[in-house]
C-alpha cells in the first residue's frame, strides 16, 4: 500500500506536537457519541454494522462485510488547536 504522502500530497501533515503533553480518551466513553456502527461486545474488541447472528441469517456477503465499519461516525466539540486521533485497523 502507497504512503499518503506519495497519493495525495495535500494529506500530509507536518506536526510539531509534544505528545507528552496530550490527554488520551476512549471514543467510547462519553462525551463521545458514536454514529452508524454498534460498539464492541466483551467477547470481540472491534466494532461492527450489525451482530454477526444477524449477518449469519441474510447470507456470506453480508457476513463478510458486517464488520466493516466504513461510514461510522464519532462525534465531539472541543475547543483544542490541536486534534490527533489513533485507529487501530484489522
Amino acid at each position: 500500500m502507497a504512503e499518503v504522502k506519495i497519493v495525495d500530497k495535500i494529506l500530509m501533515v507536518e506536526s510539531t506536537i509534544d505528545r507528552s503533553g496530550l490527554k488520551i480518551y476512549d471514543a467510547r466513553e462519553k462525551p463521545f457519541k458514536i454514529y452508524g456502527v454498534m460498539l464492541p461486545d466483551e467477547a470481540e474488541d472491534k466494532f461492527k454494522r450489525l451482530p454477526l447472528k444477524v449477518a449469519e441469517s441474510v447470507n456470506a456477503g453480508v457476513v463478510f462485510h458486517h464488520a466493516n465499519t466504513s461510514g461510522g461516525k464519532i462525534r465531539f466539540k472541543t475547543n483544542s488547536c490541536n486534534l490527533c486521533y489513533k485507529a487501530k485497523l484489522s
